[in-house]
């Protein structure tokens, strides 16, 4: 017993003359073998914790494990050949992975949504699906593993320049990302980076349905509405944002990323159809086509609203509050006044709090400019880019729409009052009709107690002709309209803009209009326009 115990308390990696005399000299024996199953058992340990699992981005790429400072250009090669199936298995927790899709420029927006994610403790399951390189490198260097790019990568310069063929692009290739995570086996919910998470959003998540999203329309619903897909209006046509998805691993939502993927294909890229260049009309296509053969739900206006919404009618979000979930900052047009918006409703986190991000403080990127797809007429007149401009046939096609919301609005005009009386009701025509109407708006900079009287009337939208003569007659214009969060819209067709702004409002020229916020079809066609631009 004695000899026994003395095997036992032997060292395997003892280098005593004799201990290794005293074992050589036996036979072996059954506590022999389970030594040495004990020893070979320490060194799998010892190889499992200082070794990654076989799955991980880290034992794909070795060097991973030393510093990111610094990654020379091979060691950023190495993230070409990660691929999604990888990127997937590595971030999914219990079955589900969260995706955004991002470009260079909107590296702060992506960062900010993060925060707020990781505010909910989510932030694991996260998979950024870099649109470019210098994306890829600069999340995975931060964060490895958590970003993967899906080749082709798109030019970010024409990415983001709104009804630009680079922007279809961008967009139309969303559905086909997540249905390669469907197919994967994963559950997967899709966010914008112009989003930001008030509250977990996964228990609003109710049921068992294929498919769950949110309405883009700001029409308030009463707190109980249905969670079916919404009714189309008369032009046939729903408004579902495609920019918050949640999409189970299942037969019927597989189905409706294969029917957005088609609609997206038969509905190419043009000039004619510019404005309409994203993939949410598709997607609402899709949804209306297949509504009676896929599980649709509907999530709740309170919990999820558009922005339209939450940024636009205070009284709505106070009797509300506390039942925001995720707030979309959308129905605003322009990278900067998209942040300046955040910041001025407590939403910008990425100042003060980028350490809870787990890209903590990036450094801006050199050679990468943010992108705007509309800049603000400065006051030293600087005259307006070609494509901040609606023109040609992008313009024909948005006067066209205009002119068919006025007509439609006008079966509502139950008093039957004369034509230009009803006209001048729902928008404010001329330079100084439209100055009249935004001063009388409440700034976004007023304190609701200095200025408590509500405004009697608000502009949904400001239509600016950009080559008027002389440009003093209009250069304030966009500096107020941005003080009231009114989006602008410029125009321009080789002097002729005026006349054709005219035409719409039965005079011979006008330089500038107002679309009053009234709710009528007209309203409903240019959110859409808004939106999309946006």
């Amino acid at each position: 017993m004695k000899q026994k115990q003395h095997i036992l308390n032997e060292s395997p990696f003892s280098s005593s003359p004799g201990s290794y005399s005293s074992i050589s000299d036996r036979p072996i024996s059954v506590l022999n073998r389970n030594s040495l199953l004990l020893l070979l058992l320490a060194l799998f340990f010892l190889l499992g914790v200082f070794l990654p699992w076989p799955g991980s981005p880290l034992f794909l790429f070795p060097n991973r494990l030393s510093s990111f400072s610094s990654l020379s250009p091979s060691r950023q090669s190495k993230w070409h050949d990660y691929t999604l199936a990888q990127a997937a298995k590595f971030v999914a927790k219990n079955g589900t992975v969260i995706v955004c899709a991002v470009s260079s420029p909107f590296l702060p927006f992506l960062n900010n949504w993060l925060i707020s994610v990781s505010r909910q403790k989510h932030q694991d399951k996260v998979l950024v699906i870099a649109e470019d390189y210098a994306t890829l490198y600069k999340v995975n260097e931060k964060w490895p593993g958590h970003a993967v790019l899906i080749p082709p990568a798109l030019d970010s310069k024409t990415a983001y320049s709104f009804g630009s063929q680079g922007f279809f692009n961008f967009t139309a290739r969303r559905p086909q990302h997540l249905l390669q995570i469907l197919e994967l086996g994963y559950s997967v919910m899709y966010n914008d980076v112009d989003m930001v998470w008030l509250q977990d959003p996964f228990p609003y998540l109710e049921g068992s349905h294929d498919v769950y999203f949110t309405d883009d329309m700001p029409q308030i619903k009463p707190l109980n509405h249905s969670h079916d897909l919404p009714h189309p209006d008369r032009n046939g046509e729903t408004y579902i944002c495609s920019c918050m998805i949640y999409l189970r691993s299942t037969n019927g939502a597989k189905l409706l990323m294969k029917k957005w993927s088609e609609e997206l294909q038969s509905q190419a890229w043009s000039e004619s159809t510019r404005f309409k260049a994203n993939d949410q009309p598709a997607f609402n296509l899709a949804l209306n086509k297949l509504a009676h053969q896929v599980d649709l739900y509907l999530l709740s206006q309170p919990a999820f609203p558009t922005g339209g919404l939450y940024f636009k009618n205070e009284t709505w979000v106070q009797e509300t509050k506390g039942k925001h979930v995720i707030v979309h900052n959308n129905y605003i047009v322009g990278y900067d006044r998209k942040m300046k918006r955040f910041q001025e409703y407590g939403l910008w986190l990425v100042d003060d709090h980028a350490l809870e991000s787990p890209l903590g403080k990036l450094q801006s990127m050199r050679g990468v400019t943010p992108i705007n797809p509309q800049k603000k007429i400065e006051a030293d007149l600087n005259p307006v880019k070609e494509s901040d401009c609606y023109e040609g046939e992008r313009l024909t096609h948005l006067l066209d729409l205009i002119q068919r919301g006025i007509e439609t609005s006008k079966l509502s005009n139950v008093n039957s009052l004369p034509e230009k009386i009803w006209l001048k009701k729902q928008i404010a025509i001329g330079i100084n009709e439209v100055t009249r109407v935004l001063e009388r708006m409440k700034s976004n900079t007023t304190d609701q107690q200095q200025n408590p009287r509500p405004t009697p009337v608000q502009l949904q939208v400001v239509i600016v002709v950009a080559d008027c003569k002389p440009r003093t007659l209009t250069k304030h214009i966009p500096n107020l309209a941005a003080s009231r969060n009114v989006p602008v819209l410029y125009i321009r067709d080789n002097k002729r803009a005026s006349l054709r702004l005219g035409e719409l409002v039965k005079l011979k020229t006008a330089l500038a209009i107002g679309v009053k916020a009234r709710g009528n079809d007209l309203n409903l066609l240019l959110q859409q326009i808004l939106t999309r631009d946006s």
